[in-house]
This record gives C-alpha cells, structure tokens and sequence, in this order.
C-alpha cells in the first residue's frame, strides 16, 4: 500500500489518495503498477499484466481522464 497526497488536496485538508503497489517482470525489466483497487481478489496480479501487456499508447492524463470519468481502476507505470 502507498499513499498519494498532491499538495492540493493535502491543503483542503483531504485524505491521501491510498493506492496498491504491484511488481511484475516483463521478461526485460522489473515493472511496477499502482493501482486504486485495493482488494487482489477484485484486481489479481495476473490480471493486472494481462491489462498491462494489452495496454495501448496514450497520452497518461488522458488515460487517467477517462478512466477516472467511468469508475475504471486508474494504473500507473513505472520502469525500474
């Protein structure tokens, strides 16, 4: 578990945002996923590499727009 906590919503006195950190191998690289499902049974390991090997190449606020506007799981990479 990670915590979240942009300047902006610290000052208005809100919570941190709480994220799940996850680590999977590309079979290149260590990858590491955070997603806002926080429950493994809800969102598995396993699904979340297959979600990100079929990912597609867009602009990241734009991802985060719209899937945030649907109530989808919002991930986050980062190579290592």
């Amino acid at each position: 578990i990670v915590y979240l906590w942009p300047d902006k919503i610290r000052r208005r006195g809100e919570p941190p945002i709480v994220l799940r950190l996850l680590e999977f191998h590309d079979g290149r690289r260590s990858m590491w996923l955070a997603t806002n499902v926080l429950d493994s049974k809800q969102l598995t390991p396993r699904a979340v590499r297959e979600i990100y090997r079929r990912r597609w190449g867009v602009n990241a606020p734009v991802y985060i727009y719209f899937f945030t506007q649907a109530g989808l799981p919002v991930f986050s990479a980062v190579r290592r």
